[in-house]
């Protein structure tokens, strides 16, 4: 059997690293390391597929997919009150933040969607996320109306909780309209 020819040569309706004639043959081993991330089969036969294969861990397949809120278009709603965030494995969003009006940058973030109860003003703030009174995050805010396509920045903030009070950030009194939906995201200083 010519293991590399793609043709059954002695007539078993085998043909190449099928036929277990080419088991010994180098061009039927199994490679040393998984060489695609995606097929869904074990390429070096160590028995880990894919992304499940430390062979893969560089693959930009495998890479750790960021929170469900890590873009604009997954925004977990807010509540009043506290709103936990968790920024482990969050990317940076496509959507451009304007840091010119604000001391803030553009680092990893998630965010929050937020449908106003009546008019009036709104206030978000991280200085609370704190211990002991210090901000356990050196975080960002940005404020955004319209939806995911087509957002308007409306306020930004960065290091806002004073004097002992942290890096955390807060956006007050900005004016939000009755049943009108708001975006906020929440990253980390760069």
């Amino acid at each position: 059997e010519d293991c590399t020819d793609g043709a059954d040569n002695d007539g078993d309706a085998l043909v190449d690293c099928d036929d277990p004639d080419c088991a010994a043959d180098p061009a039927c081993a199994a490679p040393a390391t998984e060489t695609n991330c995606t097929d869904g089969l074990d390429d070096d036969g160590d028995t880990l597929v894919d992304c499940d294969d430390p062979d893969c861990a560089a693959d930009p397949a495998c890479a750790p997919s960021g929170p469900a809120n890590d873009e604009c278009t997954g925004a977990t709603a807010a509540v009043e009150g506290g709103n936990a965030y968790d920024l482990t494995d969050a990317t940076v969003s496509a959507e451009a933040a304007d840091n010119s009006t604000c001391d803030a940058t553009s680092g990893e973030d998630v965010w929050f969607s937020w449908t106003a109860p009546a008019d009036g003003a709104i206030e978000v703030t991280t200085c609370g996320a704190s211990v002991g009174g210090v901000a356990t995050d050196d975080s960002d805010l940005y404020l955004y109306e319209g939806d995911c396509t087509a957002l308007t920045q409306l306020a930004c903030d960065g290091d806002a909780c004073g004097s002992g009070g942290g890096f955390g950030s807060t956006i007050a009194g900005v004016p939000v309209t009755s049943g009108k939906t708001y975006y906020i995201r929440v990253n980390t200083w760069n």
